[in-house]
């Protein structure tokens, strides 16, 4: 029993250890893969949402004079204020995505030789 002991536990050990590091390893980098792709759909609604607003404020400013010049200022406040809380938003958005993406390359990144 103690050459099994002192010649094959410290192996198993290691292998152990190795393979649970291993598995943390890949769930880390899954979870940040899918924090990634999460990042990106969300950038996309706002950028759907941000190009809205511009389309909304140019259809807004072809038709002011045909439109009460109160009704006029009340809407072009209203949607200029939407879309600086899109791009506020958006800033977000792309600070967390950089910080997902240079997590992930530092992890994914070779070791120097």
């Amino acid at each position: 029993m103690s050459d099994f002991v002192e010649v094959w536990l410290a192996g198993f050990v290691a292998l152990a250890v190795g393979a649970g590091a291993g598995v943390i390893a890949t769930a880390r980098l899954r979870r940040l893969g899918s924090m990634g792709a999460d990042l990106e759909m969300q950038l996309n609604d706002i950028d759907e949402q941000l190009e809205h607003m511009v389309a909304q404020l140019r259809d807004l400013d072809q038709q002011q004079d045909r439109i009460a010049e109160s009704f006029f200022a009340e809407e072009k406040r209203h949607y200029e204020g939407k879309a600086a809380d899109l791009m506020r938003e958006r800033d977000i958005v792309l600070g967390k995505l950089d910080r997902v993406s240079s997590a992930t390359v530092t992890v994914d990144a070779p070791a120097p030789r």
